[in-house]
């Protein structure tokens, strides 16, 4: 199994049905909302003794010690985080079961504040998506997946499910790019054959800036 299949198991469900799965600190700045989107390394290798370990019990979400640095500039700094590992198509928890709803519910946390978005790999995906939405001053996508057409069907059984119902709609975000102004700054391995096929899907995007690593 690889690190982006998802593992459909009772622990999983039970945390998902009784935790929020995101949480929100509070900064000493002003004005500005920091959103941090947990990719599908969330917990790895996919078995129910790592999830046990780094979500149960550490309660873990990506992205918490590079955000330490931002306390003092950053009113609110929000971790978010999909313990289903399906692109966020599923919401975040029981309530909040579709990107749109987690949305909703960060708009209401930022209530006017100026966001910025930060994710990698499907937390990526799930940044680009929300931040646009959101009117983000700015969007940093570190390996993003745009098109979740393109995923392996071998490894992605719980996204295909999805393909066919009212959760398509949501499988390709080329068209909110384009649709918007909103910088995003992308970040991809210029070997990485993946990266560069989604990547490439935004290429002629006028408010994104592709940064290629070795």
């Amino acid at each position: 199994m690889t690190q982006y299949t998802a593992l459909e198991t009772a622990p999983v469900t039970e945390i998902y049905s009784s935790r929020p799965n995101y949480k929100v600190i509070n900064g000493k700045g002003k004005g500005i909302a920091y959103i941090f989107f947990s990719g599908n390394g969330l917990y790895f290798p996919n078995t129910e003794e790592a999830f046990q370990k780094t979500v149960i019990e550490g309660d873990r979400f990506e992205w918490e010690n590079i955000a330490k640095s931002l306390t003092g500039t950053a009113e609110k700094i929000i971790f978010v985080r999909d313990v289903y590992k399906r692109w966020y198509l599923s919401g975040i928890n029981a309530s909040l079961t579709d990107p749109d709803a987690v949305t909703e519910l960060l708009r209401g946390i930022c209530n006017g504040l100026s966001v910025i978005t930060a994710g990698n790999s499907a937390g990526a995906y799930m940044a680009i998506y929300a931040g646009i939405r959101l009117g983000a001053t700015r969007v940093y996508a570190f390996n993003p997946q745009i098109s979740l057409h393109l995923v392996n069907p071998d490894d992605q059984t719980a996204v295909v499910r999805l393909k066919n119902t009212e959760k398509q709609k949501y499988f390709d975000i080329a068209p909110t790019v384009f649709g918007s102004d909103v910088p995003v700054y992308l970040f991809y391995a210029a070997k990485n054959r993946d990266d560069v096929r989604h990547s490439s899907l935004i290429r002629e995007a006028k408010n994104v800036r592709f940064f290629a690593f070795d």
